[in-house]
């Protein structure tokens, strides 16, 4: 049975004050553009991160090879993907990737060809769009390993 009173993104949580960050909820109106945490780095001087948190690809112990990313919401407005995150922060089985939202968003458009029809199916989603039947949204699957390298990208072992 699942711990009702859990806070969604605890380990998260947790991982950044070890790592001596001050963790702050995001105001409603940055919650709206998908911003679900501020991070403060260390010191005076660090500059608040705020980040998106994609829990979403972790189903069981194996090693991730695949991300969602959303590029359209559930209602057909722009995703996540276009929020005001300065990062969108994956989930890994042994890390977290910080990505750089504004080079996902590049990588994304350089990898995807927007005109070619939408798929039906989950497993056609890589590096292709697919839509959940009935629904308005737009998301795509990118391998791992293409964000790693990216400009401004870094982990957090857990």
């Amino acid at each position: 049975m699942k711990n009702k009173n859990k806070i969604w993104g605890q380990s998260f949580i947790d991982l950044a004050k070890s790592k001596g960050y001050i963790v702050k909820k995001p105001t409603a109106q940055q919650f709206k553009k998908f911003i679900n945490f501020v991070i403060v780095g260390k010191g005076k001087d660090g500059n608040p991160e705020s980040v998106s948190l994609s829990l979403k690809n972790l189903k069981s112990n194996k090693k991730v090879k695949w991300l969602w990313v959303e590029i359209k919401n559930h209602e057909g407005n722009p995703g996540w993907l276009y929020g005001d995150s300065n990062f969108i922060v994956f989930e890994l089985l042994d890390e977290y990737l910080f990505v750089n939202r504004k080079t996902l968003v590049e990588h994304i458009h350089s990898s995807i060809d927007h005109s070619l029809p939408l798929v039906q199916n989950t497993w056609e989603a890589k590096y292709k769009l697919y839509q959940r039947q009935g629904k308005l949204d737009q998301i795509t699957q990118v391998k791992v390993n293409s964000l790693i390298n990216l400009k401004g990208n870094y982990t957090w072992k857990k």
